[in-house]
């Protein structure tokens, strides 16, 4: 009998060990590792140019969900991958997007939402101007083109300046009527001072607005001005000078996600007693029309200004701010 307990035990110290090692074997690999493995068969699929052609990108993906949306072109952009363990791997941690083989257009960005577009390399719509006081706007036809008001500098290949004085651009958009509770802007842009209230955008008087990419003591903020309180959420200090992709999405009136430079560059928080935007105008350049003094106003370039009437997903959010800086 003794022996027969014996046996019996040692028969399950064996499958105990057996299924440890087929569990093993089963066992998920990490989202590094998938993110490791996806870029070694990426590099050995590359052309001598470094280039992967978007055919081989999709076979290399194919084992995973592909998580996609239109661009102006209506093409499907791949933004990443979902692994089987729902984990969300976005395109940028894969595969840098210059070495995509396609070309990164005005036609890149995510369309779904998008009611406005200033793009200073196609300021006009049909090409590059440097005498036009018109921003086309490239999303919508006739509608919400950008008025250049007071400008003395001036337009260059890729970014329209701005002198600090009084100098900015009337969207002509109302932030309450086309808005809302759920909006996303973004833009490409460089500071060349650092002086308190200066601002990117935005657009509020007393009641709600928004305030985008603005000079504050604790850095280059993003947020809402509420009844009198300015609730934003800093970066700190960035160089000036330098062009600086940024965001700042707004869902259900009451998050408000930015990001400067990618989507890993995050600040999150909470707008309390947010109901809806006034209908002050957007513009880009001033965001506090109840004061004129030059210190409101933005002193350095503008690439972009894009709005959407949703908020974007991190994905769509970090594919669009790896085309600005393709392209800027």
């Amino acid at each position: 009998m003794k022996r027969k307990v014996g046996v019996l035990a040692i028969l399950i110290v064996v499958a105990i060990g057996l299924l440890c090692i087929i569990m093993a074997a089963k066992k998920e690999p990490s989202k590094e590792e998938i993110i490791a493995n996806l870029q070694s068969k990426i590099t050995k699929s590359q052309d001598e140019n470094q280039k992967i052609s978007l055919e081989n990108l999709r076979k290399i993906l194919s084992s995973y969900e592909l998580i996609t949306s239109k661009n102006l072109d209506d093409e499907d952009v791949i933004l990443g991958v979902k692994t089987n363990q729902e984990e969300l791997i976005l395109l940028s941690e894969i595969v840098d997007i210059k070495s995509l083989d396609m070309e990164i257009t005005d036609k890149s960005y995510i369309a779904g939402g998008l009611l406005i577009f200033y793009d200073a390399i196609n300021n006009t719509g049909n090409g590059h101007s440097d005498t036009t006081n018109i921003w086309k706007n490239l999303a919508l036809v006739d509608e919400y083109d950008g008025t250049l008001l007071e400008f003395d500098a001036g337009w260059n290949d890729k970014s329209l300046s701005f002198d600090g004085t009084d100098s900015y651009v009337n969207t002509h958009l109302m932030q309450g009527k086309k808005l809302g509770n759920n909006f996303t802007i973004m833009s490409t842009a460089s500071m060349n001072e650092a002086v308190k209230f200066r601002a990117v955008g935005g657009g509020h008087g007393i009641t709600p607005g928004v305030v985008f990419g603005q000079w504050q003591p604790s850095g280059l903020s993003f947020g809402i001005y509420n009844l009198g309180i300015l609730v934003s959420f800093p970066f700190g200090e960035v160089e000036l000078g330098e062009n600086y992709g940024m965001a700042m999405t707004i869902s259900e009136g009451a998050t408000v996600s930015a990001y400067l430079g990618s989507s890993g560059n995050k600040r999150e928080g909470t707008v309390k007693y947010f109901d809806n935007l006034s209908d002050e105008v957007l513009k880009v350049g001033w965001a506090f029309p109840l004061r004129s003094d030059g210190e409101r106003y933005h002193q350095g370039t503008v690439s972009s200004f894009l709005v959407y009437d949703r908020a974007l997903s991190e994905m769509e959010l970090d594919w669009n701010l790896k085309v600005e800086t393709a392209r800027y």
